[in-house]
């Protein structure tokens, strides 16, 4: 979270009787197999808050690799449309 503080979600989960598939209902500030919220994850893609942030130095490069392998795609989307 921001602070740095740890909370504990209860996130409904249920199972489609048809497939048998696992369906979460996941609040839109929490980015999928992250720990931390998305604006804290933006802010350090940004650089706002790489000194505040109190991630690991090894997962904000890994949040900045991720970015920057991923940022001609989007911006090649954002273009086509």
């Amino acid at each position: 979270m921001k602070c740095g503080c740890r909370i504990q979600l209860d996130i409904p989960v249920g199972i489609r009787p048809a497939c048998r598939h696992v369906h979460v209902e996941q609040p839109n500030f929490i980015r999928p197999y992250k720990h931390y919220e998305s604006s804290v994850i933006q802010d350090v893609v940004d650089g706002k808050s790489i000194d505040t942030c109190v991630a690991d130095d090894s997962t904000i490069w890994r949040w900045q690799a991720e970015h920057r392998q991923t940022a001609p795609h989007i911006e090649t989307l954002l273009r086509s449309v």
